[in-house]
């Protein structure tokens, strides 16, 4: 973070709806001293175990916010999905920053989508509360990432208003001969 060594990568999401937005996942990249991207698994596990998480997902949401700025200034009505971490999720000062940034850059929050694992939002259910009440009090919506992994996963998504579900990849294994994985993807 001191060093500046980050940025931002920005991976389309196609509609297979024919939905006219466009939308894209920001993912943080990190270089080493000789500019190699570092893969992203063991930079962030190492951030996760010295706490500093929190510190790159503002970071993520700051620049990538700046870029969904320039995006719309331009004619570009694109939407950014952000991922957050569990830390984040339990950090009461998130959505409050969050609401300021977006005053800042005068980005409707309608433009953003949160993303949380679930085994995150099913582990911290008074975060995963005050988050939904401050999406909605943003505009924003929410994006459930790892869905299905769980034991609970059908009736936690009853609780929880997601705009998104990303299925977890246990569940999409061997889906076309998987009854039971079948079943699931369709409830």
């Amino acid at each position: 973070l001191e060093q500046d060594s980050f940025s931002l990568v920005f991976q389309p999401i196609s509609s297979l709806r024919g939905e006219q937005h466009e939308f894209y996942e920001v993912f943080v990249q990190l270089a080493d001293e000789n500019g190699n991207s570092i893969p992203t698994k063991q930079f962030i596990a190492s951030a996760e175990r010295s706490g500093v998480v929190p510190q790159i997902d503002r970071w993520v949401a700051n620049n990538a916010l700046s870029r969904l700025a320039e995006e719309h200034a331009n004619g570009r009505k694109v939407y950014f999905f952000l991922n957050i971490s569990e830390q984040t999720l339990a950090d009461n000062d998130y959505l409050p920053w969050l609401a300021g940034r977006l005053k800042e850059t005068r980005i409707s929050g309608e433009y953003l989508i949160i993303e949380v694992k679930e085994p995150a939002a099913s582990g911290n259910l008074q975060g995963l509360k005050l988050l939904i009440k401050g999406l909605k009090a943003l505009r924003a919506r929410l994006a459930l990432a790892q869905f299905g992994g769980g034991l609970n996963s059908l009736s936690f998504l009853k609780h929880v208003p997601a705009s998104f579900i990303k299925i977890d990849r246990a569940l999409m294994a061997n889906l076309p001969s998987n009854a039971e994985n079948q079943q699931a993807v369709k409830e």
